[in-house]
Parts: structure tokens; sequence; C-alpha cells
């Protein structure tokens, strides 16, 4: 009933993903990001521009106010402060505070056309729906024998937050685990829940997951015929924890969980009626635990009362602590088909890494962390060039996969690639060990179906705290290391842990260590298959700057006095490579004399998941923002930079993927102010 529940992190080390709705995107290939226009709180300020990612029309907050205090929105109602910038529509949403029922109004201001209208953000039953291209199909559930709306109450579903494409009737949807289990519309009435929605949206891994509480109404105008509106959420991770949820009466059976290694409990508790929604479920007493394991796949609904507790090692990261139950011999509701469990495999999954051509098969719940270059050594910073600077090269060059560190039970395994031999960019595994005594070692091992020798030592420590001698992990350890013919370093061990023992260790993660070794394989690495013949030059006159080009790139931009674009060859669809210059007259890019180009551009809040060191651009100092890819978008370097009152930004679009950091810091250097 109870059992660990790890997720598997693939972590960058400074990657957060997170989501701001107001951050202007340009470039042919980019994806549409639909996002709901939902009243968040945020600050007034003269910077507070909204800019249209598709015409790159723009129109600040204060305009914005003044087109919508002369319209009908204020006819029958009163502006709030609230607001929402959908960079995608070319809108501002401003919420108003009018009488309005079953309704969420707000006055919607037009970037491109200047006016405003009230769109009432209304609930209510579902109309007769028209068939859209490439959008999801709606499906509502069957109302009760009166044919009314029917409510539900919601506690600890457990799912993740997906978008929908561009041009579709609904922005989002909740997907409730396990998988085809629901997909329904959500909102919230709660200015900071509906936030906290919109920021969880085709999130990635870690954090994409979260519980939530609510009530569902069906029909509903919503993805799926329903609707949730969230009273609160928990996403996964660290932080607080809601008081236990009431269990009164719930029916459900319990089915046994998945042969192999899973994250979650050996049994669910599976609510019976038209929602499967699973629950992990033990008791805290001997004899009804042991009945109710004695339940597992019979097909016996029972009634159980207790408390369900979320956030917690067990099904869906619930678990239903039962004080009683009782079978049912006439379920309310329809029973929960048994779930069609794959055959018994070995549980691993794949890890891939694209920088440097090689994968590997690991269990579910181990650890997976990748990193960069952290530093250098002192004679190879180039001459001229500053210790920030060439930290950026050396970034850009060998990306954030250069060292992959693996934790698993009470081992470790680290994959430093080539570029890193002798540890030159990041340390990739140990160092240097305590005073002790230490056996060196050898062994055989098979990695990607040849025999190699791995070699290390066993170490063992004899100064306080091991002294008298103790066999916990942080006293005696093991670490052996092989290195392929491409120059890959692999190394494997015991991890120091004080409160596990070295045989704990030999039974509880050595030979998982050889099994992960074991599925190494090399593949092709990333790189870039464009190729171009000589490059042109492109000058402005009106900003007096001037910059060369791959010669195979088009020169596109509706007007060219606010951004220029470099779009490569289209192979598939998708240009590449597309390079932007942005110098729009907005507030934002008009800063006050003397400003600092960092300190401008993160005090405005402008959306990123890394910062690099100030270098700079033409003589001009430059701040380097880097945003993540995404299941909805590409990722992007911007590169900020002011010359006089006007500020600059270049935006490097990586399209399906690909880059190429020789090309774009050719681009980068070339670039000049007459």
């Amino acid at each position: 009933m109870k059992s660990k529940l790890t997720t598997l992190l693939l972590v960058t080390v400074l990657s957060v993903l997170a989501l701001n709705a107001c951050t202007p995107t340009f470039g042919a290939g980019d994806e549409a990001v639909t996002l709901v226009p939902t009243a968040v709180p945020v600050d007034v300020s003269d910077n507070e521009v909204c800019v249209d990612k598709n015409t790159a029309a723009s129109m600040s907050y204060q305009e914005a106010i003044a087109i919508a205090e002369s319209s009908e929105c204020l006819a029958d109602g009163q502006l709030k402060e609230t607001r929402f910038c959908n960079e995608d529509t070319g809108t501002w949403w401003i919420d108003l505070e009018m009488d309005m029922p079953n309704c969420n109004p707000a006055c919607v201001v037009d970037l491109n056309a200047g006016t405003a209208e009230i769109n009432g953000r209304c609930m209510g039953a579902l109309p007769p729906q028209p068939e859209m291209e490439d959008a999801p199909p709606v499906t509502v559930p069957t109302p009760d024998e009166t044919g009314q709306e029917t409510e539900q109450r919601v506690v600890a579903w457990y799912g993740y937050i997906a978008g929908t494409p561009a041009g579709s009737q609904f922005d989002d949807y909740l997907v409730v685990l396990p998988e085809g289990t629901a997909e329904v519309g959500i909102t919230s009435a709660d200015a900071a829940i509906e936030a906290e929605i919109v920021a969880l949206r085709d999130k990635e891994a870690p954090g994409k997951y979260a519980h939530f509480w609510g009530t569902l109404g069906c029909p509903m105008v919503d993805y799926g015929g329903c609707q949730l509106v969230v009273s609160r959420l928990r996403s996964d991770g660290p932080g607080d924890f809601f008081d236990p949820d009431p269990v009164e009466g719930w029916e459900g059976i319990i089915y046994s969980g998945p042969p192999g290694p899973r994250s979650g409990g050996d049994d669910a508790f599976v609510l019976v009626g038209d929602w499967d929604i699973w629950y992990g479920i033990w008791s805290a007493d001997p004899d009804i635990n042991s009945q109710l394991e004695s339940l597992r796949d019979t097909e016996t609904v029972i009634r159980v009362w207790g408390e369900v507790l979320a956030g917690i090692p067990d099904w869906n990261g619930t678990q239903i602590q039962v004080s009683r139950f009782e079978v049912v011999e006439n379920p309310s509701a329809a029973l929960p088909p048994a779930p069609d469990w794959p055959e018994a495999d070995d549980g691993m999954i794949e890890y891939l890494n694209e920088d440097y051509g090689y994968q590997l098969r690991v269990p579910p719940v181990a650890t997976i962390t990748a990193s960069g270059p952290v530093g250098f050594l002192a004679e190879e910073l180039p001459e001229g060039m500053t210790d920030e600077a060439f930290m950026i090269q050396l970034q850009e060059q060998y990306g954030n996969q250069l060292c992959v560190q693996i934790e698993y039970a009470l081992g470790y395994m680290n994959i430093s690639a080539p570029p890193n031999q002798g540890f030159r960019y990041i340390p990739c595994g140990l160092t240097g060990l305590g005073a002790g005594e230490t056996v060196e070692k050898s062994e055989e091992v098979t990695i990607a179906g040849q025999a190699y020798t791995a070699q290390g030592i066993e170490w063992t420590g004899n100064m306080a705290p091991c002294s008298p001698p103790r066999e916990t992990l942080d006293c005696h350890s093991e670490m052996m290391r092989v290195q392929l013919e491409d120059g890959t370093q692999i190394e494997f061990g015991s991890r120091y842990e004080p409160t596990a023992r070295f045989e704990d260790y030999l039974i509880k993660g050595r030979d998982m260590l050889l099994q992960i070794l074991a599925s190494y394989e090399t593949g092709p690495a990333r790189l870039s298959d464009y190729s171009y013949e000589g490059w042109k030059t492109y000058t402005s006159e009106m900003f007096g700057y001037g910059l060369q080009y791959p010669g195979g790139a088009t020169v596109m931009g509706a007007n060219l006095d606010d951004l220029v674009q470099f779009a490569g060859s289209a192979a598939g669809g998708e240009h590449w490579p597309v390079l932007t210059v942005e110098h729009l007259d907005t507030p934002f890019f008009r800063p006050p004399a003397g400003a600092d180009v960092a300190d401008w551009v993160l005090d405005f809040g402008w959306y990123h998941d890394e910062i690099g060191p100030v270098g700079d651009i033409a003589g001009v100092p430059a701040v380097h923002l880097k945003t993540n890819a995404s299941s909805m978008a590409y990722g992007q370097d911007e590169f900020f930079f002011i010359k006089g009152d006007q500020l600059f930004r270049i935006l490097i679009l990586h399209t399906d993927g690909q880059e190429d950091w020789g090309l774009y810091n050719a681009f980068l250097e070339s670039f000049f102010f007459e």
C-alpha cells in the first residue's frame, strides 16, 4: 500500500521554467502559445507595454486605459487594476467591475485597431459547437436524469495543464493522471490561482504536475464539455501541505499497480462513477490494511471512510488513510475498468544527451543532473578577452550537458564529455578523498556491448569521525573510472551517506550502476546541417548601424525601422537561422539617459530562464538572456544593449532545436555603429 514515489529529474544547472505572458517574440517558425486572458495583479508602470507578436504593434498600459475609458467598457462598469497582455491576439485584457452573473467581464483593447469592447468570459450551458480545423473535438458528458447541469466536488486530482494549438476554441485543459482518466477545461475565480494555472501550462518536469481542488461542472463551455473551477492547487515539490480532506463513504475498487519499477504505490483505490480517479490507499490499522490487500483485483466495490493526504509518496501523490470500510453489494455508479498494464519489462527509461551523442537507460526513480562549464584554465583565456566574455563563449560552445550525474539508491555515476578531459571546465567526479587507506582495484565492465577495464579504489577512512573504524558510507566507499576511445570518462561508485553501510551499497545500487553502464550507446551529436557561402552586409540609416548576415538568408520585416529579421532557407517548413534585430519606438525601448542595460531589462521583468555575464556588442555593454525550449515554443537567446536613447534587442531563435554558435557569434561580432 505504501511505497516510495520519486520523480525523475532532468535538471540543467541554471534552468528554471516560468511563464510571462507579455514577452514579445518574433521569428519564422515560432509556435504561437495561446494564453488565457486572466486578471493577474501587476504594478502600474509607465514601462508596461503589450506587443502583438504577429504584427509588432505595441501599446502601453496607460494608452490602453485611455482607450478603455472612452469606450463602451465604462457604460455599466468600472475598470479594475488587474490586467493581462495577450501577445498572440494583440490585446490588453483589463478586468471590469460589472454586474454580470456567471461571468468574469473584461475590457479588451485591440493594439492594432485602437478600439475596446466588453468580453463577458461567461460560463453556462454548452451551445452547439462549430467544427474547427485542427481543434480537438468537444464531447459533453451525459447530464443527470433531469437533463440539468451537474456539479462534482474535486479533491486532490493529480495531473498537469496542457495548452491547445493556436486557433483552438479553448486555451488549455487539465490532464488527469493516469493518462486517459480525464481531460477537462480549467479555470479559477481567484486571480492568484488563475496565475498559477497559467504558469503551469505546458511546463516541463520537474514542477509540471500538481494537485487540484474545486468544483467540476458539466456540461460547460470549455474543453471536453466540462470545466473545473479551481479553489486551490498544490504543485509538486517542497512547500506547505494542506490539511487532510475528509473521506466519507467514497466508493471504489482496489487494483494492483503495474509490474516492475514505477513511481507510485503497490495498489490504488479507483473511484466508481463518471471519473475513474486514482488514489493511494492504506490503513494504520494492520487488520484493516490486511483486509484491503486481500481485496486487490477482486472487483469488490467497497465504501471507505478516513482522510486523504496529498503530496506524499503513493499513487498520484495521494493516500487515503482508511479508518473503516464496508463492502458494497449494489454500487451507485459504473465500475472503473481494470487497468491493462503492459507486460513486465526492466522498467527503465531512456536518457539522451543530444549535445554529445550518447544515450543510456536509467530507473525512473533516478535523479539526473546536467551541467555546463563553470570555469577554465588561466592559460586558455584569449588575449584581449575578459573572463566573463570567455565564460559566455565556453557555455555557448559546450552547452549544458558537458557533465551528467546520475544518482540511484546508494550509488552515483558521472559522465564527462570529451571536451572536459582533466575536468578542465567543470569537476565531474571525485577530486580527492580524506585521510585513510586505499586499495586499488579493477574489474571488467560492459559498455555498448564491448568489454572495458574499469580501475579505481576502495577507501577506508582512519581519521575522525572514522576512528574507530565504521562501515558507513562516509567512512568506507568505492570509486571506479573507465575512459572510452572518444575521451568520454565515466565514473561510478558509492554516494556519501553516513546512515548507510558499504554493504548496503553493494546490495542496493552497485548492480544497477553496472546495468546503466551496459546500456550506454553512442549516436550522432546535435550538429547544424546548415551550410552557407558568403555573407552580405545590412545597414540601417535611421539607427546608424550595420552588420553582416549569411548570404543565404532573406531580409524580412513589415517595418524595418521597428525590426529587421534575417531568415535562412526553409527545411520542412522551418526556417533556420532566424536572427532578429529589434528597435521599437516604445517606452521600454526608450530608456532614460544613463540607464544600465542589465538593470533596465531585468527591472522591467523581461522573462528568461538564464542570465549570462554582461558582455558587449559593438563596444556597447550588453546583457544576454536565455529562454529554454518548451513543448509550445522553441528556445531562444536574446541580447540587449543601449545606444544613446535607443534600446536594441537581438533575438536568436532556435527553430526546430537547431543551434550553431559559430554562426551566431559571427553575426553578433559583425554588428557595428557608424
